[in-house]
Order: C-alpha cells, then sequence, then structure tokens
C-alpha cells in the first residue's frame, strides 16, 4: 500500500459535512479495474441556530420588540416562523396576536430582527402579565431558544419608548369624609381609584376624635369590635363584623364599613330653676282727712 494526502481547509462558514474522491487509474504492473476512494470532510463550524429574547415593558409602550439572533456561520438563507400566544396576558385584554417569517440572507452570520407586538392599554390595574413569541419551522439552522418571554407591567415600571408617559393604574385607597345623626350608624365607604383584576386588602384601623369636638370611640359610639363591612351590595347589604382585614374583590371599586353611634342625649333636659319672686313692699295710701 502505499499513503496519499492533500490538506483542507479550515474556514468559519457553517457548510456540513463534505465530501471529494481519490481515483486511482492502472499504469503498469496492475491488471485491476479503477479504483476509487471518498473522502468526507466534517465541518468543525457551528451549525446556525436562532434564538429569541425575552422583553420587559410598560401598559404604555404600545409595541413590544423582540430580537431574533441567528449564530454560527451559513452560506445559505435561513428563514424561521415566529407566533405569538397567551399566557396570563391575553389577546382579548392585553396584546394584539401577529406571526409571520423571518429570513436570514447567505452569508450573514448573525443579525437581529424585531417582532412588533401591539399592547392594549386600559385604565385597570393588572398584574404583571406574560405572553410568548414562538419560533419554529427553521430551514438550514437549528433553534436553540425558541420562546420569548414578554412581560406587561402596569404598576409604573417596565420599558416605554423615549417621550412615552409610565403607565401607572396601582389603585389608590380613599375614604370619603360623612355626616350622621347621633345614634345613626355611621357608614363610611372605601373606594379604591380603579377598578383592579386581583383583589385589594386592607386593615380599618378606628381611632377617636381630637380635641373637645372629638367622638369617643365606645362613648360616643359602639366599641371599635364591633364595626362591620358590607359583603353584599348596597341595595341588598350583608353586614358581617370586623375581624382583621378587609377586601375588595377583583373588579369592585369599594366597599362599605359602619359603625353605631349612640343617643347620649339626656331628654326632657331637667328643669331650670325659675328666678325667686321678690315682694315689694307698698306703704298704704295716704288717709282723707276726716270731715270737720
Amino acid at each position: 500500500s502505499v499513503q496519499l494526502r492533500l490538506a483542507t481547509s479550515s474556514d468559519t462558514i457553517s457548510e456540513g459535512n463534505e465530501t471529494f474522491t481519490l481515483t486511482a487509474t492502472p499504469v503498469s504492473g496492475s491488471t485491476t479495474a479503477v479504483a476509487t476512494g471518498t473522502a468526507t470532510i466534517n465541518d468543525a463550524s457551528a451549525a446556525p441556530a436562532f434564538s429569541i429574547d425575552d422583553v420587559t415593558v410598560n401598559e404604555a409602550a404600545g409595541t413590544a420588540t423582540f430580537t431574533v439572533t441567528r449564530t454560527g456561520g451559513t452560506t445559505q438563507t435561513s428563514t424561521v416562523d415566529y407566533a405569538t400566544a397567551g399566557d396570563t396576558a391575553t389577546t382579548t385584554d392585553d396584546f394584539t396576536a401577529t406571526s409571520g417569517k423571518l429570513t436570514f440572507n447567505p452569508g450573514v452570520s448573525s443579525m437581529t430582527l424585531t417582532v412588533p407586538v401591539g399592547i392594549i392599554n386600559d385604565a385597570t390595574f393588572e398584574r404583571s402579565e406574560q405572553f410568548f413569541v414562538n419560533l419554529t419551522n427553521a430551514t438550514n439552522a437549528t433553534i436553540s431558544d425558541n420562546q420569548g418571554i414578554g412581560t406587561i407591567k402596569d404598576d409604573g415600571t417596565g420599558f416605554v419608548p423615549p417621550g412615552t408617559t409610565l403607565d401607572n393604574d396601582t389603585p389608590v385607597l380613599s375614604i370619603g369624609n360623612i355626616s350622621v345623626n347621633e345614634g345613626a350608624p355611621a357608614v363610611f365607604t372605601v373606594s379604591i381609584s380603579n377598578a383592579s383584576t386581583s383583589a385589594v386588602v386592607f386593615k380599618p384601623t378606628l381611632n377617636s376624635g381630637a380635641g373637645t369636638t372629638g367622638a369617643l370611640l365606645g362613648t360616643d359610639t359602639a366599641a371599635a369590635g364591633t364595626l362591620e363591612f358590607n359583603s353584599g351590595t348596597v341595595a341588598a347589604p350583608v353586614w358581617t363584623t370586623v375581624t382583621g382585614n378587609v377586601t375588595i374583590p377583583a373588579g369592585a371599586t369599594s366597599v362599605q364599613l359602619r359603625l353605631a353611634t349612640r343617643y347620649n342625649c339626656v331628654w326632657p333636659p331637667p328643669a331650670i330653676p325659675s328666678p325667686k319672686a321678690t315682694r315689694l313692699s307698698r306703704s298704704p295710701p295716704p288717709r282723707s282727712p276726716a270731715p270737720a
């Protein structure tokens, strides 16, 4: 036997395994037919692969931009399909569904493209919600990360384009002032500034008033431990004693609390003593003189 060798070239372009042949044609001393051998060059370059990143945006951002990257060299056109999918965020209330195909031209080892996703901005507070952008059906490449996670924030955080105001729909608690007649129940309404998709929980605390006009809990009112909340509706109230925190259910914007007041006046009022009468002394009228 005899060995023959030929150098191969190494590059950074992903080409897959390649082959070539060596043919030996008899000249003398052999009666065999032409012999052929095949050599396979194993590609040492990384195969191209697609990946997509995760993004976090504020509800006021308008769009969420994902970056799809192809790594590894290639001499061929590569494509990949993308499509959004809902999770805790839905196409009904939170984002606009979108899909399509991304094309990477030959000779490009990596590039980025953006996938715009429309965000629906509303006045209802929503905790962080997620949706997905999925990559499928890659040609002339593999997929190393097939899912981008989009997070929509509604609490004043997350990305917005320059010049855009962050949206913050976090509910703000408020309590309206009231005026009631003595002996009537004091009914407070605790409200939140806007609806929420999750419950709002708060702890109510009663305090006596200050100064000479301040009402004393337990004296001018019932005991603080008798505070009640309305678990029904305004039209059909169901009063339940407060034992800790009070909840404004998801979708609701207020809850009522009430405490009885006491009628402390004494009626009829005590009699006011009449002033003592002063007897005036009167001198008798002068007598007429006796007739002569």
